[in-house]
């Protein structure tokens, strides 16, 4: 299956033997030309309302809108991200271990209590607007992130300087393809003003990184009660199946203390 919004748009079209035409006039258009302009990559992207129109008329059903939307770079609403917190929340509140769920961009849209405890990820929320969420790298190289300020000073700051630059290398790879986009510029037209991120950015564009396994990860944080105690976690992400452009990442632990230091609480 195609992965760019022209390409999926033509592949589920085909998939649910519908013609141009069909959806054209579902529309208002009166012939289909755009639609395989739109098809062919040969228009920019859409408005978000019209590709909704789209989708309505080829009845795509929930997993399909996601893909689509996906494909086509475009951002979660508070209203989706509320929707699809809604069908999770559950699950990732009973989870003993950290969890935190991110849309495509990397932007943290909710996690559960543990997260919360472990790394104060709420206090970096805006409280209303399209902006309420923050990117991941917003938090990271905040200089009063909690990680930030217990390694600061310690003997092994240079493992979590490492992981820093480790989650820059990362996601520059990750978002290879969406430099173009208008969240990916803006984001780090604003991080260039930020001197830690500078530091790491230039660390990170001459690291190499060689995880085959992009979905996971381990980390190594402080501890909330007393800075100078660390905790071990493996990482791992899946997509939720009912919108692709979220994924919740895991938290593990990765060696006996992180896990008693959980048994405790």
């Amino acid at each position: 299956m195609s992965a760019t919004l022209g390409g999926l748009l033509k592949d589920y079209r085909l998939q649910k033997n519908i013609s141009q035409l069909e959806i054209s006039f579902a529309v208002g258009w009166k012939e289909p030309s755009r639609l395989s302009r739109i098809e062919q990559g040969r228009v920019g992207r859409p408005k978000r309302e019209l590709l909704n129109r789209i989708m309505d008329a080829m009845k795509l059903d929930e997993e399909e809108r996601g893909r689509l939307l996906l494909g086509g770079g475009y951002l979660p609403t508070n209203e989706e991200i509320s929707k699809v917190r809604k069908q999770i929340d559950s699950f990732i509140m009973g989870w003993k271990f950290p969890i935190v769920v991110y849309d495509f961009s990397r932007r943290v849209v909710f996690e559960n209590k543990v997260a919360d405890h472990v790394y104060g990820l709420s206090k970096h929320y805006k409280k209303t607007g399209d902006n309420k969420y923050p990117n991941i790298l917003e938090i990271l190289f905040d200089e009063n992130y909690s990680q930030n300020t217990r390694f600061k000073g310690k003997k092994d700051y240079s493992v979590w300087s490492t992981h820093l630059t480790s989650v820059l290398a990362q996601f520059m790879k990750v978002q290879r393809d969406r430099t173009k986009e208008k969240w990916y510029t803006d984001l780090i037209k604003k991080m260039m003003n930020n001197d830690l991120f500078r530091t790491h950015w230039e660390k990170a564009r001459s690291t190499i990184h060689t995880s085959k396994v992009v979905n996971y990860f381990q980390e190594t944080d402080a501890v909330p009660e007393d800075s100078r105690l660390r905790l071990t976690f493996n990482l791992f992400t899946i997509p939720v199946q009912t919108d692709l452009r979220f994924e919740v990442e895991f938290y593990t632990p990765a060696n006996l203390e992180t896990f008693k230091y959980f048994e405790k609480k």
